[in-house]
């Protein structure tokens, strides 16, 4: 092992040793802090805070980036910073936040690519909040940057397929995801937004009732993730899966989810959590009812708390058609549906579900509409009073 802590770094990121690689790059910054030298400074922190967000740990992430902040006068280098930490704060259920550090960044920046990811940043962040309108006026404006160049383009169409699978255009985003998935394919450098793609389809084939479908897409996007190291990605792949597996009315093991649960509560990956227990809340929810509703109860307190209202949403749509009786049931199934707002099939899956009568043959002609059939077939089952 070299006694150089910036060719460590170097040779531990080159091995995608990324916590390994952030701790030799933060010693270089704290070295490079005390004597003097801002920019190799801002260089080691900015490092270290990719590392570690690449290893998962977004609180140490967010302070390496606070320092690489202090380091870097203001301009497009020091925007560019607060896009990162935007990110991270995203990952710590701090939403909100992330969006006011974007704030006047897409000025600071003037190149296509470096305002892209901007905007790119902004979009997840606005989707985060339930923000449907206003991330799609952000995924115009990423659209108008796109030209002809090919990462951009990819960029533009998957936040075009995120917002078509919102408003319940299925066969739309799928076209989306697909072109992305083309566009990948033979490009190892890409895996990630392959993995991405294939997640958002198997969501896709997941509201369209094909779970067969769904689960092939889920697995593909699990190994996907996995290659590339990103262990949280891969547990929401997991997650997916479960779901899927659920709706497909298979056996499921959900110890891959206990260890994700307990890392994201361990380092405060407020999403992360929620979107595991929802998963783990379902799987368990025919067996073990008390620790289905601990779970759902837990990720709906997560994600109200950080302003995730879809998240929250999903979990009390869950809850009511799980778990709940009575007066309850219809409570939490009234409030899914006004968390749901702006998330087209999880509202109306939310809206049927208390629904009789014309609320149900209205909800019955938009599953139609979307293409979603077996959500169709339920309603018109109950319809039919069989």
């Amino acid at each position: 092992m070299t006694a150089d802590p910036l060719a460590a770094a170097r040779a531990h990121a080159q091995a995608h040793e990324w916590g390994a690689a952030a701790v030799e790059f933060a010693r270089v910054g704290a070295s490079a802090g005390v004597a003097g030298d801002r920019a190799a400074a801002r260089q080691a922190w900015e490092a270290a805070g990719d590392c570690w967000r690449r290893d998962d740990r977004p609180r140490h992430a967010s302070e390496a980036l606070n320092h690489c902040l202090q380091e870097t006068p203001e301009g497009p280098q020091a925007a560019l910073v607060r896009v990162k930490l935007a990110g991270v704060l995203g990952d710590l259920g701090e939403t909100a936040r992330a969006i006011a550090m974007l704030e006047g960044a897409e000025d600071l920046v003037a190149s296509g690519a470096l305002r892209a990811l901007v905007l790119d940043t902004r979009f997840e962040a606005l989707l985060g909040l339930g923000r449907r309108d206003a991330a799609a006026k952000v995924a115009h404006s990423l659209g108008a940057l796109a030209g002809t160049e090919p990462a951009l383009q990819m960029s533009s169409a998957f936040r075009n397929g995120q917002i078509a699978r919102l408003e319940g255009r299925l066969d739309d985003a799928a076209a989306c995801f697909g072109s992305v998935s083309a566009m990948v394919e033979d490009l190892p450098e890409a895996l990630p937004a392959r993995a991405a793609a294939e997640a958002e389809l198997a969501e896709i084939a997941a509201l369209r009732g094909d779970t067969v479908e769904s689960l092939s897409l889920w697995d593909a996007a699990r190994t996907h993730f996995s290659e590339v190291g990103r262990q949280s990605l891969d547990w929401r792949a997991e997650a997916g899966r479960v779901r899927a597996a659920v709706d497909a009315g298979a056996f499921v093991f959900v110890g891959d989810l206990d260890e994700g649960i307990a890392t994201a509560e361990q380092r405060g990956m407020v999403s992360l959590e929620s979107d595991l227990r929802i998963a783990r809340g379902i799987a368990r929810a025919s067996s073990d009812r008390a620790s289905a509703r601990q779970d759902l109860e837990r990720a709906v307190s997560l994600a109200d708390a950080s302003g995730l209202r879809w998240r929250a949403g999903r979990g009390r749509f869950e809850l009511a058609r799980r778990i709940a009786e009575g007066a309850s049931r219809n409570e939490l199934a009234h409030r899914a549906t006004e968390d749901l707002v702006g998330n087209e099939p999880w509202y109306w899956r939310a809206y049927a579900f208390a629904a009789e009568g014309a609320e149900l043959a209205r909800a019955l002609a938009r599953f139609e509409l979307m293409g979603m059939e077996r959500d169709a077939q339920l309603a018109r089952a109950r319809m039919a009073g069989t």
